[in-house]
């Protein structure tokens, strides 16, 4: 028999990089990215549901229904030739002008009820704006955190 070098040395055997396996991402580091990607997509619905509201302005002020009342007033008061006739005509004008002034008044109502559905509608997309800006904070924070790790 003769005596073989039995020598157990080890050697460290380099695997190229194209051959080491990619390490898995934990739990803990897919769980931000979820959380971020919720927030962004809640937040783009809000932005669409929300900031969609369309209302209605009336712009009109009225000046042709005065100019129209007072017009008639004129051609009725010229074929008036009675008190009585002119009693008539003054209540037709006085009419015509108290119906423009409910006009005027319910055009401002209409426009003080959009303004507060653009104040509604805003306040509501700030509000959930800021609760997935919150979401997405908490997201990037527990990122950091379990990257630490």
């Amino acid at each position: 028999m003769t005596a073989e070098n039995t020598d157990f040395t080890s050697e460290v055997i380099e695997v190229p990089a194209e051959q080491q396996a990619a390490p898995k991402a934990s739990k803990a580091g897919v769980l931000p990215l979820v959380l971020a990607f919720i927030a962004i997509v809640g937040t783009y619905i809000a932005a669409v549901v929300l900031g969609n509201t369309k209302v209605s302005f009336t712009t009109g002020n009225g000046s042709e229904a005065v100019s129209e009342a007072l017009a008639n007033y004129a051609l009725n008061d010229m074929s008036s030739k009675t008190v009585y006739n002119q009693m008539v005509t003054n209540g037709w004008v006085a009419k015509d002008l108290l119906k423009t002034i409910g006009n005027q008044n319910a055009a401002m109502i209409d426009n003080q009820l959009a303004m507060a559905q653009l104040i509604q509608g805003t306040n509501a997309l700030l509000t959930y704006g800021l609760g997935m800006v919150a979401i997405i904070g908490i997201a990037v924070i527990v990122a950091v955190y379990s990257k630490k790790r």
